[in-house]
C-alpha cells in the first residue's frame, strides 16, 4: 500500500487554491472566489493572508456594485457566502440588513421549473444553503429545502452528496450510505470523501478510495494526458477534507496509513479486532507477535517474557545473577558495545522490550476486559503499536550473535 502523506497534500492542494485565486486578478469571477474563501477559512480567518485578501475584494465588490450584482442571478450564491463571511467576521448585521433582505426576496423568486434556474446547481446551492442557514428567513429556507427535495435524486453521486449536505445545512437531518454506484469518477470520491469528514460516516472507506485515485490527479498543472485537473470546487472540498482529517484524525485510518510495520498492520486479526473497537485486543495480538520475533530472530526458547529478554538481548543466563554480559546476547542492536552510548541504547531497547511486555500485555492477559488498566482507547492503542513496530523494526535489522 503507498501511504497518503496528508501533509504534503495540504500544501499541494494550498498551492493548487492559491493559483485560484492569483488568477482571479486577471479575470474577477465571485463564484469562484467564494468557494475558495471557504476553503481557506478552514484554517481560521485570524491572521490568514489569503482569506483576508478573498474576503476584501468580495466585499468591495459587493458594496461598490450593489445594484448590478442582482442583474445576474448566478450572483445571488456569492453574495448569500459574503454575507455570511461578514457576519462571522465582524458579527454586526446592522450594516448588511438591506442586502440581506433582498437577498431572501430574490431567491425566493427562483423558479426550480426553470430550466436555467441556478438552483438545480448544486455547487451553487450549497454556498446558498449554507450562508441562508445564518442569514435566510424561515420562508426563504422552505423555498430552497422544497427545491432541493425535488432536485436531489437526479444525476451522479456528487450532485446527491451536495443537496443533501445543503439540506443538512439547513437543518434536515439526512444520511447516506456506503453504496456507491455502479459508475463514478475521481469528483464523486472527493465529494465522498469531504462528506465524511465534515458530516461523519467510515472515513476510512473513503479514503481507501482516495488511495486508489490520488496518482491520476494532477495538482502541479503538469498537464499529464492521463491525469485530471480539478476544478476549484473539487479543491475546496479536497482541502477541507484533508484539514479535518490531519485535526482530528480517524484512528482507524492512522491505523492504515501510518507507517507501522506490515507485520502488524497487514496481520488479519490485529486489524479486524482495531476495526471493531477491540483495542486492548489488538494489542495484545502485537505483543504476541513481538515475542514469536524475539524467539525467532534469538532462537531462545523461553516463554517467559522477562526471561526471554534478558537471555536474548542482555545476555543473561541464571549463573549471570542479573548482571548483563552483552558478549553473550543473541540480538545485537548495534556494533558499538565497547562504547558507552552502544551499550546504553542495547540495554535500553532491552528495557523498552521489557517494559512493554509488562506494561502493555501483562494487564490485558491478567486482568478482565473491563479493568480500567485494560480498557484504553483508540489513540492509546495506537501508541502502543507504534511503540511495539519500532521495536519489531529494530530487531529485524539486529544483528544474531552465533
Amino acid at each position: 500500500m503507498v501511504f497518503i502523506d496528508f501533509y504534503y497534500y495540504q500544501e499541494e492542494v494550498k498551492r493548487a487554491l492559491v493559483n485560484y485565486i492569483n488568477s482571479l486578478n486577471d479575470r474577477w469571477d465571485p463564484f469562484m472566489a467564494a468557494w475558495i474563501s471557504y476553503a481557506v477559512s478552514i484554517e481560521g480567518t485570524v491572521d490568514n493572508f489569503q482569506f483576508n485578501k478573498l474576503y476584501k475584494r468580495l466585499l468591495e465588490w459587493l458594496t461598490s456594485k450593489s445594484e448590478e450584482i442582482w442583474e445576474q442571478r448566478r450572483n445571488f450564491g456569492p453574495i448569500a457566502f459574503t454575507l455570511y463571511l461578514y457576519l462571522s467576521v465582524e458579527k454586526d448585521s446592522n450594516k448588511v440588513n438591506e442586502f440581506i433582505t433582498i437577498l431572501n426576496k430574490k431567491i425566493r423568486e427562483l423558479n426550480i421549473d426553470d430550466k436555467w434556474s441556478p438552483l438545480r446547481d448544486h455547487e451553487y446551492v450549497y454556498l446558498l444553503a449554507l450562508s441562508l442557514a445564518k442569514i435566510g428567513d424561515s420562508e426563504t429556507k422552505e423555498h430552497i429545502k422544497k427545491c432541493i427535495r425535488q432536485e436531489i435524486q437526479n444525476g451522479p453521486l456528487r450532485r446527491y452528496l451536495m443537496f443533501a449536505a445543503s439540506l443538512r445545512e439547513l437543518g434536515v437531518n439526512i444520511t447516506i450510505n456506503d453504496d456507491l454506484p455502479e459508475e463514478y469518477d475521481h469528483s464523486d470520491i472527493i465529494t465522498l470523501l469531504w462528506w465524511r469528514e465534515r458530516y461523519g460516516g467510515e472515513k476510512d472507506r473513503a479514503w481507501v478510495l482516495f488511495d486508489t485515485m490520488k496518482d491520476d490527479i494532477d495538482l502541479r498543472e503538469e498537464n499529464f494526458q492521463n491525469r485530471r485537473r480539478l476544478s476549484f470546487v473539487e479543491l475546496a472540498l479536497l482541502y477541507e477534507a484533508i484539514l479535518r482529517e490531519i485535526n482530528a484524525p480517524s484512528p482507524l485510518v492512522l491505523f492504515r496509513y501510518y507507517p507501522i510495520h506490515e507485520k502488524l498492520r497487514k496481520n488479519e486479526i490485529i486489524e479486524k479486532r482495531f476495526k471493531n473497537g477491540d483495542y486492548s485486543g489488538a494489542v495484545f495480538e502485537a505483543i504476541q507477535l513481538l515475542k514469536e520475533i524475539i524467539k525467532e530472530k534469538s532462537g531462545v526458547k523461553k516463554d517467559n517474557e522477562s526471561e526471554l529478554v534478558d537471555e536474548s538481548i542482555f545476555g543473561i543466563i541464571n549463573k549471570d545473577k542479573g548482571k548483563f554480559n552483552f558478549d553473550k546476547s543473541k540480538i545485537i542492536f548495534n556494533d558499538h558495545l565497547w562504547e558507552l552510548s552502544g551499550r546504553n541504547e542495547q540495554e535500553g531497547l532491552g528495557l523498552i522490550c521489557k517494559g512493554v511486555f509488562k506494561a502493555f500485555r501483562n494487564p490485558k492477559a491478567h486482568q478482565a476486559s473491563d479493568h480500567p488498566l485494560v480498557r484504553i482507547n483508540p489513540y492509546d492503542a495506537l501508541d502502543q503499536l507504534i511503540t511495539i513496530s519500532y521495536l519489531i523494526k529494530r530487531i529485524e535489522k539486529a544483528r544474531v550473535n552465533k
